[in-house]
C-alpha cells in the first residue's frame, strides 16, 4: 500500500497475500493491533480478510466495503492483482458496481 504523509510517499508492504485500506492512515501504527484499535472500519475490513486467510472473491470484498462505509464514502475499489480486474462502487451504489480490466 502506498499512503502521502505531508507531501511524502511511504510505501508499506504487507506481511499477508493481502491488505485492508480504509481512510486512515496506517503509517503511524506499527502493527495491525494498533491499527484495528484506531478505526473500526480498519478492523472489520482486516479481521474478514484475515478470517478467510486472504482468499475471498471481490463480490465478498465488495459487500466488507459496503458494510464499513460512511455516509461520506465517495467510492469503494476491490483490486484483484491475480487477474488485474478492478471493481468500483460509486458514492455507494454497491448495486451498480463498475468493472474493469487492466490489460
Amino acid at each position: 500500500m502506498v499512503e502521502y504523509i505531508a507531501g511524502e510517499m511511504k510505501v508499506l508492504p504487507s506481511s499477508h497475500p493481502w491488505q485492508a485500506s480504509t481512510n486512515f492512515s496506517l503509517t503511524y501504527s506499527p502493527t495491525a493491533e494498533s491499527a484495528k484499535s484506531q478505526c473500526w472500519r480498519y478492523k472489520e475490513a482486516y479481521e474478514v480478510l484475515e478470517g478467510a486467510q486472504g482468499s475471498i472473491t471481490e463480490e465478498a470484498a465488495m459487500e466488507v466495503l459496503s458494510s464499513v462505509s460512511q455516509s461520506g464514502t465517495r467510492w469503494s475499489m476491490v483490486y484483484n492483482l491475480t487477474t488485474r480486474e478492478v471493481r468500483v462502487a460509486m458514492g455507494r451504489k454497491y448495486d451498480q458496481v463498475l468493472e474493469f480490466s487492466l490489460d
